[in-house]
């Protein structure tokens, strides 16, 4: 709609000269009980979400569709974005999956380019986008764990959110590895048995293949 708009607008005007911000989401998971701060309209975050965004050509150029980057660098590197050993690991499955194609995503590329230059996303503390996926998505392969927000109005030309303001949320960011990335002992465990299902279902002749996970 016109507020989402408005906002992927201010954002990609406000950080244009910022080249530590890459991306800008329309899309917000997290409920007020996990922001640091759920009266400022906006946050920074680790996560690019990969509906109802924004960027420039600046950072575009320098996606990366083959994850050198991500097949390359080291457990403890990642550790040191997503905050755990955990949740390194799980990306590193991740990143495995869709190298091997075993899982077909733009979105893990597009994180891992912005993780290797150190990149950071805006992010609304509203929802201010629907996402249809779900219900009609190519690639989606199961069910979420977590609730779609409503859409909410958001007041982001304010003394508190202006440009200069916004600020990285810790608890955000945890609530997001956990819940939506699968950065937890089970998330592991999920992954692992989803990479070998993935690695069935893609050794499967076309016609028997099926959405199984």
């Amino acid at each position: 709609g016109t507020q989402l708009l408005d906002f992927l607008n201010y954002n990609l005007i406000g950080h244009e000269a910022n080249q530590k911000i890459a991306h800008i989401n329309g899309y917000n998971l997290v409920h007020k009980e996990h922001l640091t701060n759920p009266d400022h309209a906006s946050r920074l975050s680790i996560y690019p979400d990969s509906y109802a965004w924004a960027t420039w050509d600046r950072a575009w150029q320098k996606y990366d569709d083959s994850l050198i980057w991500a097949q390359n660098t080291s457990v403890q590197d990642i550790k040191n974005i997503c905050g755990s050993t955990i949740g390194a690991l799980r990306w590193k499955q991740n990143f495995g999956d869709a190298a091997a194609e075993r899982i077909d995503t733009w979105a893990y590329r597009w994180l891992a380019s912005m993780w290797e230059h150190n990149w950071l996303m805006v992010s609304p503390n509203r929802n201010i986008a629907t996402y249809a996926g779900w219900e009609g998505g190519t690639h989606t392969r199961r069910k979420p764990k977590w609730t779609e927000l409503p859409i909410n109005d958001i007041h982001f030309i304010d003394e508190v959110t202006t440009i200069e303001h916004v600020m990285m949320d810790a608890a955000a960011d945890a609530w997001l590895g956990k819940k939506v990335f699968g950065e937890s002992l089970s998330g592991l465990a999920e992954g692992v048995a989803a990479t070998m299902a993935m690695s069935v279902l893609k050794h499967q002749p076309r016609h028997q293949k099926k959405l199984i996970l």
